[in-house]
């Protein structure tokens, strides 16, 4: 399980732009038209999905947002509008939200990975500051990602769509 976030303005003209074409590829790859059919199904899902109006936030030490101290369902969760099955972060919350990733914090130690699943640190302590750096290296590349992303929405002044499943 993951929070999935999705700009909505850009994939709305993607989807107007691309959708048709989708659709058609799938069945012709359905049908068995070999693989520049399938290639022609990635293309296009590359352009109605690309990755920069995306982001995957899993609820395991792989996500990101707790690093910073929050949690999607207890801070996130609230501040999310509209019915049930298209809840939405407005632009206030945004801006809520990307103020939160500003904010310096540590990124996880060992104990607060091992809390998750204990497996995940090496009772070595050479080889745990090995891990350590590895995964602070992850963490790090998942902040930038997220930032940039939440970022970009604002500059599109676009709201982001929210699938928490939680």
């Amino acid at each position: 399980m993951a929070a999935s976030l999705f700009i909505t303005k850009p994939l709305k003209e993607a989807e107007e732009r691309h959708s048709a074409a989708f659709l058609t590829a799938v069945t012709t790859s359905i049908r068995g038209h070999g693989r520049a059919s399938q290639a022609r199904v990635d293309d296009l899902y590359n352009k109605l999905y690309p990755p920069t109006l995306l982001f995957e936030d899993p609820y395991t030490h792989e996500g990101v947002l707790w690093t910073w101290g929050i949690d999607w369902a207890v801070h996130v969760s609230p501040l999310l509008t509209g019915p049930l099955g298209d809840r939405m972060l407005e632009m206030p919350a945004l801006r809520w939200l990307y103020s939160k990733l500003n904010l310096r914090r540590k990124l996880p130690s060992a104990k607060a990975l091992s809390a998750w699943d204990a497996s995940l640190v090496t009772e070595d302590p050479k080889g745990s500051q090995d891990f350590m750096k590895l995964w602070h290296k992850y963490y790090k590349e998942r902040r930038k990602a997220f930032k940039k992303f939440i970022d970009w929405a604002l500059q599109l002044e676009s709201s982001v769509e929210c699938n928490l499943n939680l």
